[in-house]
């Protein structure tokens, strides 16, 4: 059983033999997973990517669904590029007013869209081996709690494996999402447990706004929060470890 893939999106997977001494070539298969109605907002706007460093890591050539909610909200998108080349980032199906902006792993602005009012916002560009950022971002005070845009980051030359390294960086990545919260819902304490844990991590706790709670620097796989004093309601669990950042909700009651 696979959770958290995205619709319509061919994946390939891998299988090898482990033998005492040796261990044989990989086997590789696709598959493609079935296309399903888009889900308003997608799992991945999930209040913690306002910035940065809540932003989840999204797949190329799939689309992404967001709402620009509350006044003011701005969502990030993280991608990795691992064959440098050509991309066109798409921000369409728009209910207000929005941009969509190119960042560097730094969060500094490569590239912006600013069309008027709900036409569709494109950024062309050519991008090195890295990290990047598609910003979604509201112009004055537009925003719809009800409709979601559609973001698309499109590969032309560029890709997001290429050699040895990158696939290292993207089995990292997918290991570092093997993170459990228990009990949830909580109501004194939460524990969360990071299976693929690697000397420290910083666990950051978001309400559904965006808007920090607190933050924990770790050094144990095992650590326990004290969310006594938090109000009842869903929050953003954010852990980040070695800057690859992983998102989970909980429930305070």
């Amino acid at each position: 059983n696979i959770s958290g893939l995205q619709a319509g999106t061919l994946y390939n997977y891998r299988v090898k033999s482990n033998c005492t001494g040796s261990s044989s070539t990989y086997t590789t298969a696709n598959f493609t997973t079935s296309t399903a109605p888009s889900t308003c907002p997608g799992v991945l706007d999930n209040g913690a990517n306002n910035t940065i460093a809540g932003a989840a890591t999204i797949n190329l050539n799939t689309n992404i669904y967001g709402l620009i909610t509350p006044k003011n909200d701005i969502d990030h998108y993280k991608f990795i590029i691992g064959t440098a080349g050509t991309i066109s980032i798409n921000l369409t199906n728009l209910p207000a007013n929005y941009n969509l902006a190119l960042l560097s792993a730094t969060g500094a602005q490569i590239a912006i869209s600013q069309n008027n009012g709900t036409a569709s916002e494109t950024i062309n560009a050519t991008v090195a081996i890295g990290t990047y950022y598609a910003k979604v971002l509201p112009k004055g005070n537009a925003s719809n709690a009800t409709n979601c845009y559609t973001l698309r980051v499109n590969t032309g030359t560029a890709a997001r494996i290429s050699g040895e390294n990158s696939e290292k960086e993207n089995r990292n990545e997918i290991a570092q999402e093997e993170i459990k919260i228990f009990p949830n819902p909580a109501k004194n304490l939460i524990n969360v447990e990071i299976l693929s844990f690697e000397k420290s991590a910083t666990i950051s706790i978001f309400d559904l706004s965006g808007k920090s709670i607190s933050k924990k620097i770790t050094y144990s796989k095992l650590t326990e929060l004290n969310v006594e004093n938090l109000k009842n309601g869903v929050y953003i669990l954010n852990i980040n470890q070695n800057g690859v950042m992983k998102n989970k909700k909980f429930v305070k009651e």
